[in-house]
């Protein structure tokens, strides 16, 4: 039965194997096969199986010599490979874990630890294989690293080259051998995986490998094989200490000691400014705390108490929101009696801007942090933000009216009202009463012109000024004046002054039925034509303005 086999060398590394660690054999159970010839001459009865469809396995320098070829591996099972060293299982029983395609095989630490890296020296034949790789740890919580990584042939791939230059041979019961692949084939690839922050602090009981290879019509091709650990332990120790502070200085220090295998280390303390070296500098009395970064950029916390003369506690404060130009007030919670509070523009240094368990600040036009320590028996404490904010007043709005007639429902309404932006309207340019709100705004029975005004509000923020906006009432048109100022034997003319206001007018010779003058809708005159000798005729004129209710009496 043809197999592949994916060889997974693995060490153990704190921060990405580039700091100069050791990483020392690990001694892991579970292997399942033997795949290296290493003793007499019958290659069948010291493997249990081939390596690829081709009948290919493994062999010592040992074997080597025994058949009379080169280039077998180690006797000695040890692999060095940089800062690693790797040591395999005993060649004289199960020395590999054999994972085929669609199966989960797992490795077992003899002894759990904790690591910070794991590097995995592989190889598959027959083709490439796609592996899932997790890592088990004592606390029942599991990760998986790996997730469809594909592990190169053992023959010709050009990354990640980590061990070559050891040959492979036919598995037979007799000499004669060769050896098959040289000079630069088969070879071992080793693939890089760092540990979380948190997993990093468990002990690894166990490493899970799944082959889930699904393409290709070589099964149970590609298979996979893990051989060994190595790991370097992570350890990593904060010892603090700490000077005591005079808060006339204050002069105190804070100090952490951080040693083990993950340095070197940046540090961060919860100063104003923000100290970052390994010890704190002119600190008042207090606790104060350090992150510590390591070159994995994980992180750790300690803190650190420095003792010396009391200072008063914190001031307790809390930002206000104002509209832009407002005033601004901050005030002390719950404020202490014999304690000074000093307001400040500044986090540190600067002298006070004002004194007092509160501070105002007139005008404000955009948003400032101030800051406000407790001061009492020539001790000051850290100081405290309070942050102004000053939020922007919407722009005066503009409004239109309308004309209605006498009694009607009038409507004023917001220009290119803005969206989020509140409208109320007032019966006064100032104060006065509140009528409706909305960009448009509609009052019934309105009998008189009328004005209102409109402000906006956004975010509690009112307008510097009220927009105003009529309702102007149409009254009635004047009746037109006629006269007749033209007559001929068979027509008449009629004429009339222009009606102030009107839109047209409308005439008729029997009271009832109008038309449009003669002369137009707009026109101030009218002709009859075509009329018999002695004809008597009554005209009536009506102008008409906007609105239907302004129509006027007939002239």
């Amino acid at each position: 039965m043809n197999r592949i086999y994916l060889f997974l060398l693995l060490n153990f590394c704190v921060h990405a194997c580039s700091f100069g660690q050791t990483y020392m054999p690990v001694t892991v159970s579970g292997f399942n096969q033997d795949p290296f010839a290493e003793s007499g001459t019958n290659a069948v009865a010291t493997t249990s199986a081939s390596l690829d469809g081709t009948n290919h396995i493994m062999y010592t320098a040992q074997f080597g010599s025994n058949v009379g070829i080169t280039n077998g591996v180690v006797n000695n099972g040890t692999i060095v490979f940089g800062s690693r060293t790797f040591q395999l299982a005993s060649y004289t029983a199960n020395n590999a874990l054999s994972i085929k395609r669609g199966e989960v095989k797992s490795l077992l630490l003899s002894s759990p630890a904790a690591y910070g890296n794991v590097s995995l020296l592989v190889f598959s034949t027959e083709g490439n294989s796609l592996m899932n790789i997790s890592f088990g740890f004592t606390d029942g919580t599991s990760t998986t690293y790996l997730s469809n990584y594909n592990m190169l042939d053992w023959f010709n791939g050009t990354v990640n080259i980590a061990y070559q230059n050891f040959a492979r041979t036919t598995r037979i019961t007799a000499p004669p051998y060769t050896a098959d692949g040289l000079p630069s084939n088969p070879r071992f690839y080793y693939v890089d995986v760092n540990l979380s922050c948190s997993d990093r602090l468990k002990s690894l009981q166990s490493i899970t490998f799944s082959n889930v290879t699904t393409a290709g019509t070589n099964a149970p091709y590609p298979n996979a094989i893990a051989l060994a650990v190595s790991g370097a332990v992570f350890q990593q120790t904060i010892i603090t200490s700490s000077t005591a502070a005079s808060c006339s200085g204050p002069g105190g220090t804070a100090s952490v000691v951080v040693s083990g295998s993950t340095g070197p280390y940046s540090y961060s303390w919860n100063t104003v400014p923000v100290q970052t070296s390994a010890t704190a500098t002119n600190l008042a009395p207090g606790t104060y705390t350090v992150t510590i970064t390591d070159a994995s950029f994980c992180v750790r916390t300690a803190t650190v108490v420095v003792t010396g003369s009391i200072s008063p506690a914190v001031p307790v404060t809390s930002g206000v929101t104002v509209c832009n130009g407002a005033n601004a007030t901050l005030q002390i919670q719950n404020p202490i009696v014999g304690i000074t509070y000093n307001w400040y523009t500044t986090a540190a240094g600067g002298v006070p801007a004002g004194t007092g368990t509160s501070f105002t600040v007139n005008n404000v036009t955009s948003s400032t942090t101030y800051y406000v320590e407790a001061f009492s028996n020539g001790c000051s404490s850290a100081r405290a933000p309070a942050l102004i904010t000053a939020l922007p007043v919407v722009a005066t709005p503009t409004a239109t009216g309308g004309t209605i007639c006498s009694g009607s429902t009038g409507t004023v309404q917001v220009t290119n009202p803005i969206a989020g932006v509140t409208y109320n309207w007032y019966t006064s340019l100032v104060s006065g009463t509140l009528v409706g709100g909305g960009a448009v705004l509609s009052v019934p029975g309105i009998t008189s012109t009328t004005t209102f005004y409109v402000e906006a509000t956004s975010n509690g923020c009112i307008s510097a000024s009220r927009a105003a906006a009529t309702v102007t009432i149409l009254g009635v048109l004047a009746a037109p004046v006629v006269t007749l100022t033209n007559a001929t034997a068979s027509s008449l003319t009629f004429s009339w002054s222009p009606v102030p206001g009107a839109t047209g007018y409308l005439v008729s010779t029997d009271g009832t039925t109008f038309q449009v003058p003669s002369t137009g809708s707009t026109g101030t005159s009218h002709t009859i034509t075509g009329l018999a000798p002695l004809t008597t005729i009554t005209i009536s004129v009506k102008a008409l303005g906007t609105l239907a209710c302004q129509t006027s009496a007939l002239g």
